[in-house]
């Protein structure tokens, strides 16, 4: 991959849109086409500001998979009670320092 045209035809964009990222004229932002510059100039991700796409063997983790289920139930959890938390919170605090005025 030498010229703009062949950089281009990679992409499935055209030409002068190359030109002027190369250029600095026009900033991709566009992740799918930073990941295909990656790809085709051999280079990680990261170059480009991306992180590394997992692997498919993590993608298919099923302990993973639980362990985010377990986390999204506690975090629900958490969320619908947590004015009471705050409550208990606050009170814990107050005894703690019986001086401070409540919150």
């Amino acid at each position: 991959m030498t010229t703009h045209g062949e950089m281009a035809a990679i992409l499935g964009v055209d030409r002068t849109l190359v030109s002027k990222y190369v250029s600095g004229s026009r900033r991709c932002q566009d992740v799918t086409q930073l990941r295909r510059f990656a790809v085709a100039m051999d280079v990680p991700p990261s170059t480009f500001g991306l992180v590394d796409e997992p692997d498919e063997a993590d993608a298919d983790d099923g302990a993973r998979s639980d362990e985010n289920e377990r986390w999204k139930a506690t975090r629900q959890t958490l969320n619908r009670n947590r004015h009471a938390l705050s409550k208990v919170a606050a009170d814990q605090d107050a005894r703690n320092d019986p001086g401070r005025v409540g919150v």
